[in-house]
C-alpha cells in the first residue's frame, strides 16, 4: 500500500522511543517510473498529553533535514534521514515524525502498511496552515489502521565517564 505527502500535507507516524537519542529515521518511497525530485522535509515532535497516540502538530523538536531522491526505481527505495548530532528526546515515550513535501504543490509517495501491524502508534495526515506556510500545520487526521513502513535507529547507550581527579589526569600525560 502507498500513501503520500502532497499539497503541503504531511504524513506522520507515532512511534515509541526509549530514553536514547535518535541517530536516523528511514522511510521507504514507493517505486516510481518518473523522476520525482520533490524535497522531503523531516520533522519530529511530541504527542498530545491528553491523547498519547495523536501528534501535537505544533510541538516540533526537530525541523529538518530535507532530502531529495533523484532518478527512478522499479522497487521501493529507502529514504534515510541521518541526524548529526543525534536528536536527544526529552525522555522515553511516544513521539511522532512527519514528512512534508517541501514545495507545497508536489507529491512525496511513501510505502505504508494497511494491516495496522505497528501497535505503538498510527499514521496521521497533518493539514497545513492556510497558504501552506509554517512548519507542519494545526489539524491532524487519523489514517485509521495505516502505518508507514519505517525504522527509527537509536544510539547505543553512552559509556559513562569515570570520576578521576585532576591530579591523576595530569600525571597520566606527563
Amino acid at each position: 500500500m502507498n500513501d503520500a505527502s502532497y499539497s503541503g500535507k504531511s504524513l506522520a507516524q507515532v512511534f515509541l522511543a526509549p530514553d536514547l537519542p535518535i541517530r536516523s529515521i528511514t522511510v521507504w518511497r514507493q517505486r516510481n517510473d518518473f523522476i520525482n525530485q520533490v524535497p522531503m522535509h523531516l520533522y519530529v515532535g511530541t504527542v498530545r498529553p491528553d491523547s498519547p497516540l495523536e501528534p501535537e502538530a505544533t510541538s516540533i523538536l526537530l525541523d529538518g533535514p530535507v532530502l531529495v531522491l533523484d532518478g527512478t526505481s522499479d522497487v521501493p527505495r529507502p529514504v534515510r534521514f541521518e541526524l548529526d548530532p543525534p536528536l536527544a528526546l526529552p525522555g522515553a515515550g511516544r513521539y511522532f515524525f512527519a514528512l512534508k513535501e517541501d514545495w507545497c504543490g508536489g507529491i512525496a509517495p511513501l510505502v505504508a502498511d494497511s494491516r495496522s501491524a505497528y501497535g505503538d502508534g498510527d499514521a496521521w495526515l497533518i493539514h497545513p496552515f492556510p497558504g501552506c506556510g509554517g512548519a507542519l500545520g494545526h489539524t491532524v487526521e487519523n489514517l485509521n489502521g495505516i502505518d508507514l513502513i519505517f525504522q527509527v535507529e537509536f544510539c547505543d547507550t553512552a559509556v559513562p565517564a569515570g570520576s578521576v581527579s585532576w591530579g591523576r589526569i595530569k600525571a597520566t600525560y606527563r
